[in-house]
């Protein structure tokens, strides 16, 4: 299985321990794989943050869904999941 996680910040130190994280979770047989919002803000603080955000986990979502068999957005407030 591979699962494609989502960091809808900008902050690639962020995505490095959510990758951390997510493979010491992971079985043996699921490849993680995860990336920094290519644009936006470094962390998300406010409501006026969301749009963008959406944004930048739909863009990433448009080139990537079908090349993995899960996409998850890490985020308190799933941007994007609509």
């Amino acid at each position: 299985m591979k699962i494609l996680i989502i960091n809808p910040n900008t902050s690639v130190e962020t995505t490095e321990q959510i990758q951390l994280v997510a493979e010491r979770a992971a079985t043996n047989d699921t490849v993680i794989e995860c990336v920094t919002a290519p644009f936006g803000v470094k962390t998300i603080k406010t409501l006026e943050d969301l749009p963008l955000a959406i944004e930048a986990v739909l863009s990433i979502i448009d080139k990537r869904a079908y090349t993995v068999d899960a996409v998850v957005i890490a985020a308190f407030s799933d941007p994007g999941l609509s």
